[in-house]
């Protein structure tokens, strides 16, 4: 039986439940919530819009589509920095499931949600992410964040504790893989890396699900040594794995301005 480690990347300040104030007669958003320095977003015509490159996973690893392909991977990563991916063979049953756990699970009354409530130090549970002063400006939304793999660093706390359903939804089995530390930073630059943006709905909520697959925590990352030469010098800095997370999640989270910091 794998030890269970405690593994604690950093803390994000305790702020009200975004669900909780949605539910008061407001007349106006919350200040906190307006952030009055940002130019004001406005809606693109979609017909106008490129196509969002897509990949096929099965002519990605098919002999005979394989380099026409990976030809379109290669250029939705340098040119997107995006993509949608088709027959990955996730079923849709259990995305369907897993989208109902979760909402399911942010249904839950304020009381029940406390029990699931970041704890000083910790980002884990829920809450919100990269909140580091009482003056800056917040998410209109709540998160709900919990590692999953490998096994040994769930927070047995915290899992155990979910409803059955919502963690049934998440038991897979833990497999080591080689992963590509932030692509951005193992390519030199190579590869684009954008900020997270939708349009949002102004009657209807929205769940986003992100997944995100790292190295061991004490691996060092940086550019490919592949990748550099006397023409490409290293444009970015090494560093271990662990470390960098704990000074990605100790900022405000401000568009690349910590991969800025990164690099040489």
């Amino acid at each position: 039986m794998e030890t269970q480690v405690e593994t604690r990347l950093g803390g994000s300040l305790p702020v009200p439940c975004v669900q909780e104030l949605a539910k008061e007669p407001l007349i106006t958003v919350p200040p906190r919530y307006i952030c009055a320095d940002q130019e004001p977003p406005h809606a693109a015509n979609t017909t106008l819009l490129p196509q969002i490159p897509i990949i096929d996973m099965q002519r990605l690893l098919s002999g005979d589509a394989m380099d026409y392909e990976l030809d379109k991977f290669h250029y939705a990563c340098k040119e997107w920095g995006f993509f949608q991916v088709i027959n990955h063979e996730v079923s849709t049953s259990l995305i369907e499931k897993v989208k109902h756990e979760i909402q399911e699970f942010f249904k839950l009354s304020i009381e029940e949600k406390q029990k699931y409530w970041q704890q000083p130090g910790d980002l884990e549970g829920f809450g919100q992410a990269f909140v580091v002063s009482d003056e800056q400006k917040l998410d209109w939304g709540d998160l709900f964040y919990i590692v999953m793999l490998p096994v040994h660093m769930r927070k047995t706390s915290l899992f155990s504790s979910l409803p059955e359903s919502f963690s049934m939804a998440y038991r897979w089995d833990s497999q080591e893989e080689d992963v590509l530390p932030r692509t951005i930073m193992v390519t030199n630059g190579a590869y684009r890396s954008i900020e997270h943006r939708a349009t949002i709905n102004p009657v209807k909520e929205r769940l986003s699900i992100a997944t995100f697959y790292s190295p061991k925590l004490d691996v060092e990352m940086g550019p490919a040594p592949s990748l550099i030469n006397p023409q490409n010098p290293a444009l970015f800095k090494r560093i271990i794995t662990g470390d960098f997370f704990k000074g990605f999640f100790a900022r405000e989270l401000r568009g690349k301005s910590y991969l800025d910091a990164m690099r040489i």
